[in-house]
């Protein structure tokens, strides 16, 4: 007899011995849940997904149709897996830079989405919120400064002249310092880029050394981000007087009140 725990409502689907699913989660059509695998509560996990042995897929994550995750590896709370993705053996995912240490988290929580057809090697440990093959991201800033404003409207209007296929994200990104914040420091406008990668600073699971991994997507379409950024800088300035624009029309609008309020 098997040992595995359903709690809940599940349509067929094989769950192997010591595999827990737990109530509130939805499985889909031809799923396999491996031995001593666990899915927590409110997951939904699509048609002909494989959970492998071992690995841990926490609260309020979905997985989307035909997505493989090999063994031993953990999914965090609140990721996105979406169709046809691999997860290799031992990939570690987070969703909390503060590491539980202030209350402010749990507003800013955000496990890793992973595109349609992406691929993570084997150990590598994804950072919170990033999405590996949802493109580059613009760095607002990074964990010791915010960057200069109108270096990244340069950026900002550059990612408006790429075509939807190659998106750009943008974060301020909160692990350590980069070259923007002292180019910043000592009176330079700059701004950063950064394409993002699995097993920061060679950081792999169990303390060990692992290879850092990236989307080839992600590295094409930062290339093209950075090419139409040289090429075109006066957008980023026409950009900047938009704004203007539209905060003298705010002002013009709406400074009686302002006035009023003294």
């Amino acid at each position: 007899m098997s040992a595995a725990t359903v709690a809940g409502a599940l349509t067929a689907a094989p769950v192997s011995t010591g595999a827990i699913v737990f109530a509130g989660t939805t499985i889909g059509s031809r799923v396999i849940v491996g031995d001593n695998a666990c899915v927590r509560e409110r997951c939904a996990v699509g048609d002909d997904v494989v959970i492998g042995r071992g690995s841990l897929v926490e609260n309020d994550t979905t997985i989307g149709a035909m997505t493989k995750i090999q063994a031993d590896a953990y999914v965090t709370a609140y990721s996105t897996l979406e169709e046809h993705v691999f997860i290799a053996p031992c990939v570690v995912t987070t969703n909390d830079n503060f590491m539980g240490r202030t209350e402010r988290r749990h507003e800013l929580i955000a496990g890793p989405t992973i595109r349609r057809g992406a691929r993570v090697g084997g150990g590598a440990v994804l950072l919170p919120g990033v999405e590996i093959g949802g493109g580059p991201v613009i760095r607002g800033g990074d964990r010791t400064s915010t960057f200069d404003g109108g270096a990244e409207r340069i950026l900002q209007a550059a990612r408006d002249r790429l075509p939807k296929t190659k998106p750009v994200q943008r974060f301020l990104m909160s692990g350590g310092s980069c070259e923007a914040t002292v180019w910043n420091l000592y009176g330079y406008r700059a701004t950063g880029v950064a394409i993002p990668l699995g097993n920061y600073h060679n950081q792999g699971p169990g303390n060990r050394v692992a290879p850092e991994i990236v989307s080839a997507k992600d590295l094409a379409t930062a290339v093209d981000l950075i090419e139409q950024a040289g090429r075109h800088p006066e957008d980023g300035l026409a950009r900047g007087m938009r704004l203007r624009r539209r905060v003298e029309g705010y002002l013009v609008r709406y400074g009686g009140r302002l006035r009023s309020s003294r």
